[in-house]
């Protein structure tokens, strides 16, 4: 599965930390927020996306993961908003799903996942 984090729109709220960084790479504990993702989803690709002011900067601090790059290949596609702190059920809720789905808390996009066969009909770019 390929992860790809996004920050929506509500990056404002975190100001003045959020300036020059994206949410997921806040710290909570001794980790950012994009490397518990990572330990959690281990077996995953993991590809960070942010506000193109900030992906130079993004990119050049994390020279392992692309930035902004979304590639189309053979495994599902995972949108995980950078946001998402408690992982706890998340992995299992995902691994449930049959198909492309929308996990959705009160008024925020948790997570969109696009399965494989559903990508078949997506144009390459």
């Amino acid at each position: 599965m390929q992860i790809i984090l996004f920050e929506d729109s509500a990056f404002s709220n975190f100001h003045p930390l959020t300036y020059l960084r994206p949410v997921y790479m806040l710290r909570a504990g001794i980790q950012p927020l994009f490397k518990r993702i990572e330990t959690h989803f281990n077996e995953s690709s993991l590809t960070l996306t942010c506000r193109q002011e900030i992906a130079g900067s993004v990119a050049e601090a994390n020279p392992d993961y692309p930035v902004n790059i979304i590639k189309k290949n053979d495994s599902d596609i995972l949108f995980l908003n950078g946001r998402v702190r408690n992982l706890s059920d998340l992995k299992e809720a995902i691994n449930s799903l049959s198909s492309s789905s929308i996990i959705m808390n009160a008024d925020n996009i948790i997570a969109v996942l696009i399965k494989q066969e559903d990508l078949k009909s997506v144009p390459d770019v």
